[in-house]
Parts: structure tokens; sequence; C-alpha cells
């Protein structure tokens, strides 16, 4: 090993140790819009950070938090969101994850 290799290795080492877990990307597994209530739910893994909240776009405009977990994610979609498919994006740190969905008469079903 060089010392640059063992350097990096410290570094992840020490990084992995301060917080606990190394970090893990968030994975949106369905997201659903109710237009009566104006929201947006997302299910999946690893979508809240250790602290702070997750930031939440759909199609690049911030949503607002109304409730987060480590698997579901509740916030406030713009009123009047007409139909159509949508890109959701978490961001969770660094790291972020996208989904389409789908408003309106369609149905997001996989």
């Amino acid at each position: 090993m060089t010392k640059r290799s063992i350097l990096a290795a410290v570094i992840f080492c020490l990084g992995v140790c301060i917080s606990g877990v190394a970090a893990q990307a968030p994975s949106i597994v369905s997201a659903s819009i109710d237009t009566t209530t104006n929201q947006i739910t997302i299910s999946g893994a690893h979508l809240a950070p250790a602290t702070g909240a997750p930031a939440v776009r759909l199609d690049g405009a911030a949503l607002t938090l109304v409730t987060y977990s480590a698997t579901q994610i509740v916030a406030t979609v713009p009123s009047g969101l007409g139909a159509g498919t949508f890109q959701l994006r978490v961001t969770v740190d660094t790291l972020s994850a996208a989904f389409d969905v789908i408003s309106g008469d369609s149905t997001n079903e996989w």
C-alpha cells in the first residue's frame, strides 16, 4: 500500500467511525400525489439524513416537508398542480435519487 492509499483508508474510516455508518444513497420505491390535499407521499429507503432534513424537488421546484423518516416523506406540492409526469428528486446529504411521478388521470403503477 502506498502512503496515499493508507491515508485515504484512514480518512474513510474516520468518516465512518465518527458518523457511525457510511452514507447510503436514498432509494425511491414509490411516490403518489394527492391533489385533494396537495401532498406527495414518497416511500423508499435511506430518505432521511443523520442530521438535518432531506431536500425534495418536483421538476426542480423545492417542496415543503410535512414529515419525514428513513422510509417515508410527505411534502406539499403546489396548489393547482396539473396532470402530467414530473421528475421527483430526493437529496440526502450529497446523495440523491430521482423518480418519475405521474399526477392526474394516469396512475403511477410499476
